[in-house]
């Protein structure tokens, strides 16, 4: 992690790491001052390769979260929030006026948004050599995974409802493994709300 203050008096923290499955993972985002001057205190004396938070452990935030609500972890937790973005997406995104195809492109669009904010990535498929020769950056050499986002993050009562909505017919979205894990959320109504 890297704190950047820049010209216009913003104050950035830039990630830049290789997360879960070593996918890389960066990210330069704003902060408020207040935000920044703690990570500088909580940085001092260490290199930008160490770790921010070194004696802070999974289990002790679960723990922590567990002591808030029963049952809440970080997954849970993520789950929530990839969940009220595609909410959000998909009203953003689908008109009413839109035909099936459109629609669906909607969708389509909303969850590569969440999956893209979830920095769900996969290797690019060997098949594409040409193509990553011509990459310059290693972050190239991944796309976006948008199978992890619809079939482990998102609530599937809200692509259900969703579909309900705009009569899309669910098949058109979930493949037939994912109506079949889902088969639980399938009565969701068109006005479910997460």
């Amino acid at each position: 992690m890297k704190l950047v203050k820049n010209a216009n008096q913003k104050f950035l923290v830039e990630f830049n790491f290789s997360g879960k499955d070593a996918i890389p993972y960066h990210k330069v985002v704003e902060v408020e001052k207040i935000v920044y001057l703690n990570l500088k205190a909580f940085q001092k004396g260490k290199s930008d390769e160490d770790y921010v938070f070194n004696l802070i452990e999974a289990n002790f935030v679960n723990a922590y979260l567990k002591s808030i609500m029963d049952g809440l972890t970080s997954r849970v937790f993520r789950t929530y929030h990839a969940s009220q973005m595609m909410e959000k997406k998909l009203a953003e995104f689908t008109r009413a006026d839109d035909s099936e195809s459109r629609k669906i492109k909607s969708f389509k669009k909303a969850n590569n948004e969440v999956a893209i904010i979830l920095n769900h990535k996969r290797q690019v498929a060997e098949k594409c050599t040409k193509k990553k020769e011509k990459r310059k950056t290693k972050d190239e050499e991944f796309e976006t995974g948008l199978e992890t986002s619809i079939l482990y993050y998102i609530d599937p009562r809200i692509v259900v409802s969703w579909c309900r909505k705009w009569n899309i017919p669910v098949e058109k979205v979930y493949s037939e493994f994912q109506l079949e894990k889902f088969d639980w959320a399938m009565s969701a109504k068109a006005d479910f709300k997460f």
